[in-house]
């Protein structure tokens, strides 16, 4: 290999998350530099991502660092150890608006088998994680970690997204999206769903989708259950230390397209049936999201991209890395009227998608698949 230091990125999955795949997926923490000598000094930066969500149980960061080898740096990436401190002593501790420290927890590494092959070692990847169910969206939560015996100590802090909430009762049974027509009797008319919310504090950046479930039923018996996800796109909050209501359209006619979009005629399914809805909103922090933005590939003529980081390295070396809190909210198995199931199985757009037709016992007074 050339005298090229080699670009170091980091991946951390966050249960699937685009915004959601990123809130979750690839994300570049390092740049290249290829102006210096294989054999010039040479010191270990941390390299530290991690993300918090009151609504989870299980909390992850990752703590790596950067690496230089006299050789092919690209076959030391693919050894984990290279990108591994030799000791990790990580907390995460509360702090309340008086500036006290309250609980803390220690982290503890464990092994998560889902890390994508490519440049770096794959599957395996050890991360550090701590366990809480209760975190108080009213606290700032510091992280702190001393690496290598006290060679290096880094820390960040940050907030969560406080008091994002949707407007409207959407759990009390019975509730449904009315996609299609109002009555059982009328297809071919839409209207539209306005998913209505409050902003959350700290809150910089939104997507709201709705995972459209259903199962496919074979020739062969066997069945699969998919999802469609139908998201409406980023929305950036302009005043997150200010929160105001928000609303999002859902339209009618779309549901369906978007549906027929992702499905096609296949004669060996032989029903298709809609498991329900889930309507989704994923919120970033104002330092996750700004982290987002600058880590975007560059479109000027430098073709270079700014680091942006909020860990700090009590050492002269820097850290790079991200320690902030996303929000994702959801309310779970929305089911369709009775109108909009109709819609469905006859309607213009997914009529031949097999929808409830092969079974005749399903009379146009009554769309449900079971």
């Amino acid at each position: 290999m050339n005298n090229a230091y080699l670009c170091l990125k980091l991946f951390f999955m966050l249960k699937k998350l685009s915004f959601f795949a990123a809130i979750l997926s690839l994300i570049l923490l390092t740049s290249c530099s290829t102006d210096f000598s294989l054999n010039a000094p040479y010191k270990r930066t941390p390299v530290v991502f991690g993300l918090l969500d009151q609504n989870d149980s299980i909390h992850f960061v990752k703590i790596t660092r950067t690496f230089l080898g006299e050789g092919d740096n690209n076959e030391f990436a693919q050894v984990a150890d290279s990108s591994y401190f030799d000791q990790v002593d990580a907390k995460v501790y509360e702090i309340n608006t008086n500036g006290d420290t309250l609980r803390q927890w220690q982290l503890h590494d464990t092994i998560i088998p889902n890390k994508e092959s490519g440049t770096f070692y794959a599957p395996d990847q050890k991360v550090y994680v701590f366990y809480a169910n209760d975190l108080d969206q009213t606290m700032t939560y510091g992280f702190g970690a001393i690496l290598d015996e006290g060679k290096y100590a880094v820390n960040a802090q940050t907030q969560l997204i406080e008091n994002f909430s949707f407007s409207f009762i959407v759990t009390s049974p019975g509730f449904t999206f009315s996609f299609g027509s109002a009555t059982s009797t009328s297809t071919g008319n839409y209207g539209s769903f306005i998913s209505s919310y409050t902003e959350g504090k700290h809150g910089a950046l939104y997507n709201t989708k709705i995972d459209i479930r259903y199962r496919e039923t074979y020739a062969d018996g066997s069945t699969s259950d998919k999802v469609i996800a139908w998201s409406k796109g980023d929305v950036i909050q302009e005043k997150p230390e200010s929160p105001s209501s928000a609303t999002i359209n859902f339209g009618g006619e779309e549901f369906y397209t978007t549906i027929k979009g992702n499905l096609t005629v296949d004669n060996n399914v032989i029903k298709r049936q809609i498991l329900g809805l889930d309507l989704v909103t994923a919120i970033a922090h104002t330092e996750f999201a700004k982290y987002m933005e600058i880590s975007q590939p560059s479109s000027g003529i430098t073709q270079s991209t700014p680091q942006y980081t909020n860990i700090n390295n009590e050492g002269e070396d820097g850290a790079l890395g991200l320690f902030s809190s996303r929000h994702i909210v959801s309310v779970k198995n929305i089911q369709l009227s009775s109108g909009a199931m109709e819609e469905l199985c006859t309607g213009q757009h997914t009529g031949t998608l097999g929808f409830c037709s092969t079974y005749p016992e399903h009379s146009t007074k009554s769309f449900y698949c079971n």
